[in-house]
């Protein structure tokens, strides 16, 4: 779940720069998906992503075990 928020988060803000770029450089929408977004962001975003979603699990898996967060409720599923 870490990853596909991370991933979601990534997209979002690539396509806000994308417009940023279309607007603020006069570009065609074809010519700043290609400079904003496809060849220097895609590969290191989705690094970017998973690092954070691997730490992220670490973190609160530690936190949890000094007993500094609760661990989350889980609901039981109705048989």
């Amino acid at each position: 779940m870490a990853m596909v928020a991370n991933t979601v988060g990534m997209i979002i803000t690539l396509a806000f720069g994308m417009v940023q770029l279309k607007f603020v450089a006069d570009l065609t929408w074809t010519a700043s998906l290609a400079a904003g977004v496809y060849p220097p962001f895609i590969l290191v975003g989705l690094i970017k992503a998973f690092l954070a979603s691997w730490l992220g699990i670490i973190v609160r898996r530690r936190l949890q075990k000094a007993n500094l967060i609760k661990e989350p409720i889980v609901e039981q599923q109705a048989s």
